[in-house]
């Protein structure tokens, strides 16, 4: 399906923690509905991390929630300066969408260095 990415941006706020969430878009979907794209990285020098999961919670513009969606990384597990593309897939319409919050988790990191 051809997707359309909306020249508008609602305000988006990221909550990470260890990761970071760059190129941030909507894309708009002939049904109405909008998808999340953009890039996950891995900004820590020594630990690898998998299931990596990203979470949109989506408002409307007197801040109700009108949805909450998941989507997982490309490349599921990312090492140390790693990045990935990922998608959220929803059923949020881009009329109805005022600003969304993305958030992120994954399995606790493992060493991925050289032991002295």
């Amino acid at each position: 399906m051809p997707q359309v990415v909306i020249g508008q941006e609602p305000l988006s706020n990221v909550v990470c923690g260890i990761f970071d969430i760059t190129n941030l878009s909507i894309a708009s979907k002939p049904s109405g509905s909008i998808d999340v794209l953009g890039i996950i990285s891995n900004n820590n020098s020594t630990l690898t991390y998998e299931d990596i999961a990203v979470v949109g919670e989506f408002y409307d513009s007197k801040d109700k929630l009108v949805g909450i969606e998941s989507g997982s990384a490309e490349f599921s597990t990312l090492g140390p300066a790693d990045r990935s593309p990922f998608k959220i897939k929803t059923y949020v319409s881009n009329q109805t969408l005022d600003h969304y919050t993305v958030s992120c988790r994954s399995s606790e990191g493992r060493f991925s260095g050289e032991l002295p």
